[in-house]
């Protein structure tokens, strides 16, 4: 689901605040599959599971820059 909103909202007008609003839902969303797939990530010794711990913290990146887009996409839509 999270996966096909994100399409969704790449096709979409980037400028529109309820992009940024439902960007922001979309992503609430992923952090949270992310918090209930640690505990099976944690029994993997797999690369891949060594790849994941180096490049999850991408998800953080720019979280301050998207909060403030947020403010004012709420405040737009207001």
């Amino acid at each position: 689901m999270a996966l096909a909103a994100l399409y969704g909202l790449a096709a979409a007008d980037p400028s529109a605040p309820e992009v940024h609003i439902a960007l922001s839902g979309v992503l609430r969303m992923t952090k949270a599959l992310m918090g209930e797939i640690e505990v099976i990530w944690a029994r993997s010794e797999s690369p891949s599971h060594a790849r994941w711990e180096r490049d999850k913290m991408l998800f953080s990146v720019a979280e301050g820059v998207r909060g403030k887009r947020l403010e004012r996409a709420w405040q737009r839509v207001s």
